[in-house]
């Protein structure tokens, strides 16, 4: 009995490919997070840390153009390429130390790279890597160092693409996540010399609970809960929420899901306006485009080794007036406007919505407008309070980039800069731009 048991053990991965091609579901080899991580996150966890559009769709093409280049393809149809998956993929022998040694090499060399665009291209390469340590892995598993990893050749092919999808495993998704905005803030100071977006300063790993009210909730198919502990978190969790509340469900016919519900591939589109929204509600700049960009198909082994990987062509232009939000350094709070969006209307830095303004002009000399509306951010002329205003005159700024990433809001009629006194702030002669209360940060801007 025991022999016949360890025979049909031996022998399950060819039963299953059997039953698959039965049903007409091919067992594939690995793939990795589909399109909506590789390239959607990625963009968006990259803009919310303080990436520039241009650098975040940079990285975000070269994440995606991993699994859309046959010269770097963990497998072509049913047929592995194994140095691909060892090299780029995080499938290897089965042991974690590898993976996570190899994450972190390529770090490394993306750091290490002579110039700012190879420098961003190879933290594409490295994104997909340390994202594919994550999803290549058995589930549930939300560990950063103690999992089992799928290994090559076959990876995860017998369970089909369900450990590429956030549906499977939120919490790994979670996880990932938070350790993407770790690196891209470590790159923003170290590869390019500048200060990371202070909404995740201090941040701490959010909870990975489920939500249990989720529909249709089953062993394959799970939603997070959001965790709104701290501003940072809810971004965090609710950017997993809405990417799972993009997917469709339906019975599966591989034999290890037995027509049970499992998840369909998230639509770009959907994807995409959801993850703008949520952005918008954080102050945080999203200028993908509404449909998805051309495929990146020119990548391969021999051009990321030898340090020359090609060019993709022009990221798409962003949209003109684009959201940012005013966080004011001293106490971490958005500007708002408790009073309502309206004709004299005082603002303040204190617990509510923010305010979404778009940049009209240059930096050094830019109207600040309320997203949508023909509303200006203005000031009394007698006390200098900071208010709404339905004219720009006189309501012209420079906004000056400080060394520590952070700016400094100077009129150019008065030549005197924007500071907070309490809860309000003033336009005064006594702002300074070198204490906190004169400075102000601007998700989204470079």
């Amino acid at each position: 009995m025991n022999l016949l048991i360890r025979t049909i053990t031996s022998l399950r991965p060819i039963l299953i490919g059997a039953a698959c091609l039965l049903l007409g579901t091919t067992p594939r080899p690995a793939a990795a997070y589909d399109p909506d991580t590789h390239f959607q996150v990625t963009y968006t966890l990259c803009r919310a840390v303080g990436f520039t559009h241009d650098e975040a769709f940079t990285v975000a093409v070269y994440d995606q153009g991993m699994d859309e280049s046959d010269g770097t393809l963990a497998n072509i149809g049913i047929k592995p390429q194994v140095q691909e998956e060892i090299l780029w993929h995080a499938l290897a022998d089965g042991k974690p130390e590898t993976v996570l040694t190899r994450k972190n090499e390529l770090f490394r060399q993306a750091l290490g790279q002579p110039d700012t665009t190879k420098k961003l291209r190879y933290l594409g390469v490295f994104f997909h890597y340390q994202q594919d340590t994550w999803a290549h892995r058995v589930h549930p598993n939300s560990h950063p160092t103690n999992f089992v990893p799928y290994t090559q050749p076959l990876g995860h092919g017998l369970m089909g693409h369900q450990p590429d999808r956030p549906p499977f495993d939120p919490p790994c998704a979670l996880r990932c996540l938070e350790e993407g905005i770790n690196y891209a803030r470590t790159f923003l100071r170290t590869a390019l010399g500048r200060s990371p977006n202070s909404l995740f300063d201090g941040y701490q790993a959010a909870s990975g609970a489920e939500d249990m009210s989720f529909a249709p909730r089953g062993p394959f198919v799970h939603q997070l809960a959001l965790d709104s502990s701290t501003r940072a978190r809810e971004f965090t969790t609710g950017l997993i929420r809405e990417q799972i509340a993009v997917y469709t469900f339906g019975p599966d016919a591989n034999p290890n899901y037995g027509l049970r519900t499992t998840s369909n591939e998230a639509p770009y589109s959907g994807t995409q306006s959801r993850f703008r929204a949520h952005c918008s509600r954080f102050g945080v700049a999203f200028e993908l485009p509404a449909t998805k960009p051309a495929s990146f198909t020119t990548l391969t082994t021999a051009n990321l080794q030898s340090g020359n990987p090609p060019a993709y062509g022009a990221a798409p232009a962003p949209a003109k007036g684009s959201p940012i939000t005013t966080i004011q350094n001293s106490n971490g709070q958005f500007i708002v406007a408790s009073d309502g969006l309206s004709q004299n209307q005082w603002l303040y830095c204190k617990a509510g919505s923010p305010v979404q303004f778009e940049v009209v002009g240059p930096l050094n000399n830019c109207q600040l407008k309320v997203r949508g509306q023909d509303l200006y951010l203005s000031y009394n002329a007698t006390t200098g309070a900071v208010k709404l205003w339905n004219d720009p005159a006189d309501a012209s700024y420079s906004l000056e980039k400080l060394a520590n990433g952070r700016y400094a809001i100077r009129n150019l009629r008065y030549n005197q800069y924007i500071w907070l006194s309490g809860t309000s702030p003033y336009l005064t002669r006594a702002g300074d731009k070198n204490q906190a209360s004169g400075q102000w940060s601007f998700p989204g801007l470079p």
